[in-house]
């Protein structure tokens, strides 16, 4: 099924579930084909040992291809990863109309299919005998379990397999009887998937790099190490393996017989004519309130017990102590228990992270009276609502996280754009972290890794804008992503400053954070009116050549505030990226009334030492500066509300000094 999936999201580019549940039962058939094909070579078909062998075989096979094709595409790889994962919330009502029909039909076909079942579970003889047709009935039961994996595979990944213990835990209330199995089983099921869905978001997780010390077991004093096997005397576990043994029914003469250890005359056969294989003894069975007789027939079956009143199995074989009437409120009362414990568990999760939030907004400081919820936020992809004040904000874009801890909120992940180590952020944001977050990758973040934390709130305002990015974020939680015009990292201080307090509840804080910083840069302004005018080149090196930053970026945008305006050659070669490529013949086009390099990668004296770039006019003149301090680098780069005050501090009287 994977294969299938794969394909839909590296050929076909598809991205939504309810588009790709389609090559999920695709898929699903594919595989159950190939395995029950191959397991039907040879003269005994498919038999149990030769499907499981077929089906690792098979699984080798699709792992294979699907390795092959997510190898050579990161993107899909990612999106995979995601799905794998499995996920019951971002699944809209048009996923499940979709998958509704398959649902319903094999559910149906599952229900009606117990007494099949039932009989293919005492052996192909026997159901043989009992008048069923194997092929038909083994056919079906593929076809309702190919629709029912798909559909729910498809909408929420491979999570859907925890409910796979079910049936077992279900087979001690109700016997092996599939007619009373399957129902409970498909009540019970979903009631364990939305448990343990429920305890995963709500038990704390381990902090990274810790875990808890496991103990070896030790023997103890006067205990025998292992239980010798009592094969070879009375006792519980002889009398249980009696007890559980098949009796072995076999037609002769008149009526039936049943043949017992110890009773190994001549004349007990089968009715072809073939000894009867000698079954073990066993205790006397309660008496059976009816029994139906079977006609001689070629091959014959054990007798069906069943009740005068209702004709359905009696259970009180399998619990003789409760009875019937017992059985059944045994298994009434174990289900009203588990449904009333899930929505136990739903409430009080909701009401302990509210709590637990309410703590951590306390102990940041963040009061959250300012921001009305639901808050909504205007992006490039439309309106995005956030119903409630964040608990777990999980912050993306370049420089939001330092936002998020200007505003008070700490984020329990973060990209590090600039590679600062530690928390992630620059010396201006030091010690604002009470727990130091989860590191996420920056250009291609880990989704797996974000979907861990369960975040109820992504910011990912100043990014790149792809629209897959945002959609795959979006599937894991509600994500504020670029505004209108905002792409290729374009969005500046200010609109990242609003956008975030909105998001967060805090629009008043960050009103308050803005006017601070405005005032900032206009007392700089006032102390250095020589700036107004002038025109700057804001520029770097790399290992990868040189470049210039065009206006709506974070460096231009400073430095413009300051009163300079940026090269106006950078600016007709400007396009839909943040910066323009220089090459080493046309260094010339950086000159301007100030040069301001930094770098990147490499040593400052890449670029100070080069003789071409010592040729330009601006820098024979002396009216350059190159940054040679990571941090003054940094934060002049950075453009937040936190690091603004710092590089103002930095990078003014550099400026100066070399326009004098």
């Amino acid at each position: 099924m994977a294969v299938a999936v794969v394909f839909a999201m590296s050929v076909l580019s598809l991205t939504e579930p309810g588009q790709y549940i389609w090559f999920g039962f695709l898929g699903a058939c594919l595989a159950a084909g190939l395995v029950y094909g191959v397991a039907s070579f040879g003269r005994e078909g498919a038999t149990p040992v030769k499907l499981a062998l077929a089906g690792a075989a098979a699984t080798g096979l699709l792992v294979s291809l699907t390795d092959t094709m997510l190898l050579t595409d990161s993107q899909t790889y990612d999106q995979f990863r995601f799905w794998q994962v499995g996920a019951l919330d971002g699944r809209d009502m048009d996923v499940l109309v979709q998958a509704l029909p398959f649902i319903v039909v094999g559910g149906l076909l599952a229900l009606c299919l117990g007494p099949r079942l039932n009989g293919l579970a005492l052996g192909d003889d026997i159901a043989r005998g009992l008048g069923q047709r194997v092929a038909v009935a083994r056919l079906l039961g593929a076809v309702s379990v190919v629709l029912l994996c798909g559909a729910a595979t498809a909408i929420a990944g491979p999570i859907g397999f925890v409910g796979l213990a079910v049936p077992h835990a279900v087979r001690m209330i109700t016997g092996p009887d599939h007619r009373w199995l399957l129902p409970y089983s498909a009540l019970l099921a979903p009631v364990l998937l939305l448990v343990a869905d429920v305890i995963g978001r709500v038990v704390p997780q381990p902090e990274p790099g810790r875990h808890p010390r496991r103990r070896p077991a030790r023997p103890q004093p006067g205990l025998p190490l292992r239980r010798p096997p009592d094969r070879h005397e009375g006792g519980p576990r002889r009398r249980r393996g009696r007890a559980l043994r098949r009796r072995h029914r076999v037609a002769g003469g008149r009526g039936v017989r049943t043949a017992f250890h110890g009773d190994s005359g001549p004349g007990v056969r089968h009715p072809d004519g073939r000894p009867a294989r000698p079954a073990p003894r066993r205790r006397p069975a309660p008496p059976l309130t009816h029994t139906t007789p079977l006609p001689t027939a070629t091959r014959t079956a054990p007798p069906v017990t069943r009740t005068e009143s209702t004709g359905r199995p009696s259970m009180s074989a399998h619990f003789p102590s409760l009875g019937r009437r017992g059985l059944r409120r045994l298994a009434t009362g174990t289900l009203a228990v588990a449904l009333l414990g899930a929505l136990s568990a739903c409430g009080s999760s909701d009401d302990s992270a509210d709590s637990a939030g309410d703590a951590t907004a306390k102990a940041s400081g963040v009061s959250g009276a300012s921001g009305a919820f639901p808050a909504k936020v205007d992006t490039k992809f439309g309106t995005v609502t956030v119903e409630s004040r964040p608990k777990r904000v999980v912050a993306l874009g370049w420089g939001d996280a330092e936002t998020a801890l200007a505003l008070g909120v700490q984020p329990v992940g973060q990209s590090d754009w600039l590679a600062f180590g530690g928390d992630g952020v620059g010396p201006w944001a030091k010690d604002l972290y009470d727990k130091s977050p989860e590191k996420i990758g920056t250009l291609e973040p880990e989704y797996e890794k974000i979907a861990a934390l369960k975040p109820d709130l992504i910011l990912d305002v100043k990014s790149s804008g792809d629209q897959t990015r945002y959609d795959t974020l979006s599937k894991i939680a509600p994500t504020v992503g670029v505004p209108e015009g905002g792409d290729q990292y374009k969005t500046g201080w200010k609109k990242q400053t609003t956008m975030v307090a909105q998001a967060l509840g805090l629009a008043d804080e960050g009103e308050e954070l803005i006017a601070e910083t405005e005032k900032k840069f206009t007392a700089a302004t006032k102390e250095h009116p020589e700036f107004k005018g002038k025109t700057i080149t804001v520029g770097s090196r790399s290992s990868a050549g040189w470049g210039a930053y065009v206006h709506g970026t974070d460096r231009v945008d400073f430095v413009e505030q300051l009163g300079f305006e940026n090269n106006p050659v950078v600016e007709a070669e400007a396009g839909e990226g943040f910066s323009v490529t220089v090459s080493e013949e046309n260094l010339n086009m950086l000159d301007a009334d100030l040069v301001v390099m930094a770098p990147i990668g490499i040593e400052a004296s890449k670029i100070s030492d080069d003789k071409l770039y010592r040729a330009v006019p601006a820098v024979k003149d002396g009216r350059s500066v190159v940054f040679d301090a990571a941090n003054i680098s940094q934060a002049f780069a950075t453009n937040t509300v936190l690091s603004i005050g710092y590089a103002l501090d930095e990078v003014v009287p550099l400026f100066a000094e070399a326009l004098k």
